[in-house]
Formats: C-alpha cells, sequence, structure tokens
C-alpha cells in the first residue's frame, strides 16, 4: 500500500486531480478502491497544497528565465474554471513553457508574468491585449 508521502503516490494525486479533473470526493473514492487508502478531501487539500509549495521554485527559475528571453510566443485560449470562462495563457520558447490561468485577457496577465521586460522577438497575435 502506497504511503502518502511517497513523492510518486504524491504525483499520482496530482496528475489525476489536475490532468484528469477529477473531483476531491471522487479521487477519494479512487484511493480507497484501487490503493485501499482511506483519504479525506481535506487531506487531499493538503497534499495538493504541499506539491504547489514543492513547486513554486521551479515556477520563480521558469519566470526568471522567460523575463530574459530574447524570444517569446504567447497566447490565450478561453478556459471554464468552476463554471466561470477564464483564460489560459501560455508563454514559451525553446527553454521553458509556462501556463497560466487568469480571469482576463488584458494586459494585467502580460505585466504579471513578464514584469517590465518585452523580449526582442515577441510572436503573438496580442489579441486585444496590447
Amino acid at each position: 500500500m502506497p504511503s502518502k508521502e511517497e513523492p510518486q503516490f504524491k504525483a499520482r494525486v496530482t496528475y489525476l486531480r489536475y490532468t484528469h479533473a477529477i473531483s476531491y470526493e471522487r479521487l477519494s473514492s479512487i484511493l480507497a478502491s484501487v490503493f485501499g487508502l482511506k483519504i479525506s478531501e481535506g487531506a487531499i487539500a493538503n497534499l495538493l497544497a504541499k506539491v504547489k509549495i514543492s513547486l513554486d521554485d521551479q515556477v520563480s527559475q521558469i519566470l526568471q528565465r522567460l523575463r530574459r528571453a530574447k524570444l517569446i510566443c504567447s497566447d490565450e485560449t478561453s478556459a471554464r474554471v468552476n463554471g466561470q470562462n477564464q483564460w489560459e495563457w501560455v508563454f514559451q520558447n525553446q527553454d521553458v513553457c509556462l501556463h497560466v490561468i487568469r480571469p482576463s485577457r488584458g494586459t494585467g496577465v502580460i505585466n504579471e508574468v513578464l514584469a517590465e521586460h518585452r523580449p526582442d522577438i515577441w510572436v503573438s497575435d496580442l489579441f486585444r491585449a496590447c
């Protein structure tokens, strides 16, 4: 039986939650059925919060690399989050890729991600964002 603290277990829970959009209630049921592991919805939320903290440094490093990049490609598309329309943005180049989901399609998201940096080459339609 897997331990809740094993990195592989945390990776599986994160994968199921975010790649397959499985609810906490359903995820709790799956973990009990498949692994024989009783874990509450609150414990799943806590586990995912710890995973996020462990990834924050990597996200920060990606942001730093984007903010120095000479080339950036970006685009946005609609995304449904909790029944609401939001925007999934992607910023990428040959080295890194960052996805963020925000309620806005506006310039504020660009400023949040890139700060004051503007690349030498920027591939984007910039539709209504600038």
